[in-house]
Parts: structure tokens; sequence; C-alpha cells
């Protein structure tokens, strides 16, 4: 399954960067202050919970050489899907993620 990685553009990091999903919400969060930093292929799970947290731990302690972004934290975005017309957005909160 293809996966994507958002995270914030810089400018946008002090508004809502590393906040959970509501306070983000009440601050601005927009997907338009977000970019794609990594885009891979994962085995697919049939719980996305389960493929969400494998990622969690790839990015947190196994990044891959070519990732340039920040480890996977807090207003990150996680985008699950096999091609444009099936994906879902998932956005790391405090505590697990919130489907967008």
């Amino acid at each position: 399954m293809k996966y994507e990685i958002w995270q914030l553009k810089h400018e946008h990091l002090r508004a809502y960067g590393f906040m959970d999903y509501e306070w983000a919400c009440e601050h601005g969060f927009n997907l338009e202050h977000y970019e794609k930093v990594y885009e891979g292929e994962i085995e697919v799970d049939t719980n996305a919970v389960r493929t969400l947290d494998n990622l969690f731990t790839k990015f947190n302690i196994d990044r891959p050489e070519d990732f340039k972004g920040h480890s996977l934290s807090v207003s990150d975005i996680v985008v699950l899907g096999n091609n444009k017309l099936v994906c879902y957005k998932f956005y790391c909160d405090s505590l697990g993620w919130k489907k967008l």
C-alpha cells in the first residue's frame, strides 16, 4: 500500500506544530499548510491503526536514510491509499490517530 508523510511547512510550525488535533483546529488547521515530505510502500494490514503505528515506529526508530523530515510527531499527517481515488488521511494526535 502506498503511504505519504505530510509535515507542516516551516512558516506554519509556530501556529500549531506538534499540537493535538483539537488545539490545531482552534488555531487555524489547514491541509494547505502541509507539504509531502516522503512517500513509500508498506505491507498492507487489515487494521489501519496498526499500519499507522508501524509507520510511526519506522519514522522514529528506523528512519529511511533518504527521509529529510523530522521524526513523525503530533500534528503530522499520514496518507494511506492505493491510488488518488481511494486514500485516507490521518492526523497524528497526542493519543492515537484522527481520521480526516
